[in-house]
């Protein structure tokens, strides 16, 4: 994955659902936590 798909990514999570995904975001963040993340904002 090049950075432009990461940026797209954080985009898209914040404008589809409100979501920072970004905070707390570590080498160790799987794609699961990410959805997890975006699940309980909604």
């Amino acid at each position: 994955m090049d950075s432009l798909e990461c940026e797209t990514l954080v985009f898209e999570c914040e404008r589809r659902y409100g979501v920072d995904i970004v905070a707390g975001f570590s080498d160790s963040t799987t794609l699961g936590d990410l959805f997890r993340k975006v699940r309980k904002s909604g």
